[in-house]
This record gives C-alpha cells, sequence and structure tokens, in this order.
C-alpha cells in the first residue's frame, strides 16, 4: 500500500475548507485547512495498520471521515504532536537551551 493520501488533497479540498470552517465558526480561530488535513491522515494511517482502510481508497470514505471528524480528536491530535515536538529544555536537544543561558538582568532594565 502506498499510503499516500496527497494526490487525494485536491479532490477533497472543499470538505477540508468546510470542516476548518465549521471549526473556526465553534471557536477553533487558528484552524487551517492544513491542520485539517494532517489530522485525518494520521487517522487514516490508524485506519490502515487496524485494517479499517484499505487501497484501493474510495473517496466518499475519505471524504466521510473528513466531515465526520470531531473538534475533540483534532485536540487529541495536537496534544499528542505537542508531545512529539522537541523538548527546547534538553541540553541533548539542537539549539537547546536553559533559563541559565538568559541574563535576568537584561529584563530588568528600563
Amino acid at each position: 500500500m502506498s499510503n499516500n493520501f496527497d494526490e487525494w488533497k485536491g479532490e477533497l479540498m472543499p470538505a477540508l475548507e468546510s470542516k476548518a470552517e465549521e471549526w473556526q465558526f465553534l471557536g477553533y480561530e487558528k484552524v487551517t485547512v492544513e491542520d485539517v488535513w494532517q489530522c485525518v491522515t494520521v487517522k487514516w494511517q490508524k485506519d490502515i495498520k487496524r485494517g479499517d482502510l484499505e487501497e484501493p481508497f474510495r473517496v466518499h470514505r475519505l471524504i466521510g471521515d473528513v466531515f465526520s471528524l470531531k473538534s475533540s480528536e483534532y485536540m487529541n491530535f495536537l496534544t499528542i504532536e505537542a508531545y512529539k515536538a522537541p523538548n527546547y529544555f534538553e541540553k541533548e536537544a539542537e539549539g537547546a537551551f536553559s533559563l541559565d543561558d538568559f541574563n535576568v538582568e537584561d529584563f530588568s532594565k528600563k
């Protein structure tokens, strides 16, 4: 299986835009079409691993998945992605820094 959903993005764009607008209307003002796309493709990857989604993909199934996404699924997706992000306070991380790197006196000067 190729699991390359990018070829479907253009066809699904109206559904993605609609879902982003829905979530913006519900108060998630910063949601973008790309956010919705990332969230749904992660869901599809999980569905493939479970055997719930197989090729050839059916466009009606993909559109249905986009329209049925819940804002709570999006928030869970954001939380998991935040945990995957680099920890900038670990010395091993590239470009890591700590509070010791800052000169507190610079912040107190007016």
